[in-house]
Formats: structure tokens, sequence, C-alpha cells
């Protein structure tokens, strides 16, 4: 069965602008205060590092509200957020076929790290991984009134189950 992979990239972006606007102000403000439960700041400023999940904001915003107010709270002037780039163009869908099929990842034009400032690929542009983090990031920055820090998105396409390889 095809996937028309256009239509889902817009009724996700959709999806979460609804989510947004149903949470409201108050709702992510609500979010990041549950998210202060956590206290995950040590985590990083011990050279660890905090995962969270991409799901409807409702029922995971709060952990993700825990890795901006770590990052925050961790003083760091700089903070890499790593998401998943999904497959989202027929493109990506063909190359993680391939590899699925037994072709070798490292071979894919695809297969590698996206994300701003970076050259190549603008798979990232339309990815959804970190929305929730971004939006919770900058309404945290503007409750606190704090200069940000630098905040670095990067998107690895895996392409494979083995992950262990991608950094081989």
């Amino acid at each position: 069965m095809a996937h028309d992979r256009t239509a889902f990239k817009k009724y996700i972006h959709q999806m979460i602008q609804d989510e947004w606007r149903e949470e409201g102000e108050k709702g992510l403000h609500q979010l990041l205060e549950r998210g202060r439960e956590f206290q995950l700041a040590d985590v990083l400023t011990g050279g660890g590092a905090v995962l969270f999940p991409h799901a409807a904001i409702a029922r995971c915003g709060h952990q993700s509200a825990a890795a901006v107010h770590a990052a925050l709270d961790s003083g760091s002037d700089r903070v890499l957020a790593v998401g998943v780039l999904h497959a989202l163009s027929d493109e990506m869908e063909a190359a993680r076929v391939r590899v699925a099929q037994g072709s070798d990842p490292s071979k894919e034009e695809l297969w590698g790290i996206q994300g701003p400032g970076l050259q190549g690929h603008a798979h990232w542009e339309s990815e959804f991984s970190l929305l929730h983090f971004q939006k919770l990031w900058e309404t945290e920055i503007k409750r606190r009134k704090i200069k940000a820090p630098e905040l670095i998105m990067r998107y690895p396409f895996w392409l494979e189950e083995n992950r262990s390889n991608f950094l081989t």
C-alpha cells in the first residue's frame, strides 16, 4: 500500500499545532512545572544525556519539559538536541527499504546527520521529533526571561536496525 507522505507531513504538523492550541500557554506552563519534578541537570553536568519521547504533548510533554529544565539548569552555554529523522519522503523510504533488503547503509546518499546549519539534505525541515521540545524550550526561555543557550538540533537518518554501525 502506497503512503501519501506529503499528506502525512501536513497531518502530523497540523496535529501538533492543534495540540499546542489545546494546551494553550497555561497548559504548556503546567507541563513545564511537572517537568521540574525530575531534577536532571546533574545528569548533564556529569556528562550524561537525557532522553525523552516525541509522542503527544499531553501524554509526554512533561518528559520533554524535564529535558528543557535539565538543559537550562545545567548552566551550559550550548545544548545538543538529537531528534530522529523519520522517512517522510518517498526518497527516504526507498533508502530505508533498500537497506532493509540488505543494501549497505553507508552507501546510501541520505545516510547521515542533517540539521540547521549543515550542508546537504534538508529533510529535517519537515521533521517533527523535536517540535514539542522546541515549543517548551521557547516557552520556558520566555517564562524565565533569560538569554537562551545555543540550541543545536541534529537529526540522524539511521536507515538500519543496528545503530552501532552508524558511528563507525
